[in-house]
């Protein structure tokens, strides 16, 4: 109000003086009245503005008990101040351990915070534990299986609610049974997080052998001769399961008609660690068709009647599987044109055990070519025709002939007078095939001597 003006001018000014926070300050206000001629009325006000106000926070959680798997997320709690619409609010976990790395406590504490420095300050306490076991995966059903066919071990695989990496441990137990390859493995897996939650998963394989073992190596039947008998096999027996299979041999002979005619049946039985067994038969059918071979064969020959050999006792023979092989002789003689001309086949036959035969033989041919040879044929002479010898009685021997057949001829040639002549005698030795030995003798007949008288006075 103004004693003159009746409508004085007031202008009003504020001045801020910030203090050590946003909230606490000083205002010094100023009201100016101004009247129309100049006149004024200056008047402060100061207000000393200050926070002493903590902030409220809300939504702070309960404490509570949970799996290490069920952590929750820290909350966003929001604050609330009577000056600071943006209060700040930290956040700060602290982790205490436990007895294992899944058993801990947090300690979850919020502080709000206002432009001058007014707190608030809540916790949370979250109790962390690790009561669930790990799960196994991958482990295999039971199976019964071959000898032979025993599956690997699995590597079954863990999680677990917290652990990352499980432990998972093995155990085999093997029970035997009634064989080497008759058995049964119990294979067990645990998983054991790191707070010594554990579960186990097993699996139960029954091992069996039924598979027989297999024979490799039999010969096959087989037909041959006595002299290459095979010497028995030595097969080979492959096993799904035993490394060392039994092979047992036996070798039954069946005779035939001949000793070296027979049969022979070879059986192999392999047996395994369980028992299971393969048998296989070759049948040897042995049989004696070979017939011997004769050596030493005289060769032919041709002889003369008194040069005939005596049958040889050289010839051999050799067989390939009679080794006593009997050699029996025949000789047959075919005559000629004369009683010592004739043809000699002698035949050596050489027969094995199973009557198989071979046969050699000679030819001889005996002839007789050789002259008689006559004896006791006189020489020649000469002799008075009163002293003309009577004819001898020469003899003949042969080379084969035993009675020589002598013929005589006596042939007179006149002389000059009628007792003078000359006596050819001829002697013919003549064997049996006509070879001849013919001698001669002269006999000179002279009459030389004169007569005598007699009667002479």
């Amino acid at each position: 109000s103004d004693n003159c003006d009746a409508d004085v001018t007031i202008t009003y000014e504020e001045l801020r003086t910030d203090g050590n926070c946003a909230d606490n300050y000083i205002l010094t206000r100023t009201w100016t009245a101004t009247d129309n001629c100049g006149n004024t009325d200056i008047q402060s006000q100061v207000i000393t503005v200050q926070d002493t106000t903590d902030p409220i926070l809300a939504g702070i959680p309960a404490n509570l008990t949970v799996e290490c798997d069920a952590v929750p997320a820290p909350d966003s709690p929001t604050a609330s101040d009577n000056c600071d619409a943006d209060v700040t609010i930290t956040y700060e976990e602290l982790r205490t351990d436990g007895n294992c790395a899944d058993n801990y406590t947090l300690t979850r504490t919020w502080t709000a915070t206002d432009n001058c420095g007014n707190t608030d300050v809540q916790s949370q306490i979250i109790t962390v534990q690790d009561t669930t076991d790990p799960v196994l995966a991958g482990v295999p059903g039971d199976v019964t299986v071959e000898c032979d066919a025993v599956p690997a071990l699995a590597n079954p695989t863990a999680t677990d609610n917290c652990d990352a990496s499980p432990i998972v441990t093995f155990e085999e137990i093997r029970i035997d049974g009634a064989c080497d390859d008759t058995y049964t493995l119990t294979r067990t897996w645990t998983a054991t997080d790191v707070c010594g939650n554990a579960s186990s998963q097993t699996q139960t394989i029954t091992v069996q052998d039924t598979t027989d073992p297999e024979l490799v190596g039999v010969p096959a039947d087989v037909t041959i001769e006595c002299d290459l008998v095979p010497a028995p096999a030595t097969p080979l027996a492959v096993d799904n399961c035993d490394t060392d299979v039994t092979i047992d041999f036996v070798e039954v002979r069946t005779d035939g008609a001949c000793e070296d005619t027979y049969t022979l049946t070879r059986t192999w039985t392999a047996t395994d660690n369980c028992g299971n067994t393969d048998v296989k038969v070759q049948v040897i059918n042995v049989q004696d068709t070979t017939a011997p071979a004769l050596f030493d064969v005289p060769a032919n020959v041709t002889v003369e009647c008194d040069a005939v050999p005596t049958p040889s006792t050289a010839p051999f023979a050799d067989d390939n599987c009679d080794n006593d092989v009997e050699i029996t002789f025949f000789q047959i003689r075919s005559d000629g044109p004369c009683e010592d001309t004739y043809t000699l086949e002698r035949i050596w036959t050489a027969t094995d055990n199973c009557g198989n035969a071979t046969s050699g033989s000679q030819i001889i041919t005996v002839q007789d070519t050789t002259d008689p040879l006559l004896a006791g044929i006189p020489a020649d002479e000469t002799v008075e025709c009163d002293a003309v010898p009577a004819p001898a009685t020469p003899t003949a021997t042969d080379n084969c002939d035993a009675d020589v057949t002598i013929t005589y001829e006596e042939l007179r040639a006149d002389g000059n007078c009628a007792d003078n002549y000359t006596l050819t005698r001829t002697w013919t030795a003549t064997d049996n095939c006509g070879n001849t030995d013919v001698q001669s003798q002269t006999i000179t007949v002279q009459d030389t001597t004169d007569p005598v008288l007699a009667g002479i006075p």
